[in-house]
């Protein structure tokens, strides 16, 4: 349910926040999830406000990583696209 969610924060072209102890990311080999998500560690939420205040108030910051969204849910998240990327991986494995 992680990428499903994820996608859906993608198509709407928000910045996902990824809350966990752990981040299992999908095409974690192709993507470099750093550049588009916000990994937040559990013990961090008390502090997730004000991390957001501070990203929000960095304009390029901002207009970078909605490009870097936007990008990687066209390459990887659109419905063609991930079917692509799942026969890939089925293919490879065959």
């Amino acid at each position: 349910s992680t990428s499903f969610r994820l996608a859906e924060a993608m198509e709407y072209g928000c910045i996902p926040v990824y809350i966990s102890d752990t981040f299992s990311l999908p095409f974690d080999k192709k993507i470099n999830w750093d550049n588009i998500i916000i990994k937040v560690l559990p013990n961090e939420i008390n502090g997730l406000y004000n991390t957001l205040k501070n990203k929000a108030s960095q304009p390029q910051w901002l207009m970078q990583r909605q490009q870097n969204v936007k990008k990687i849910y066209e390459e990887y998240f659109k419905m063609d696209k991930t079917a692509e990327m799942i026969l890939s991986y089925v293919v490879k494995d065959v």
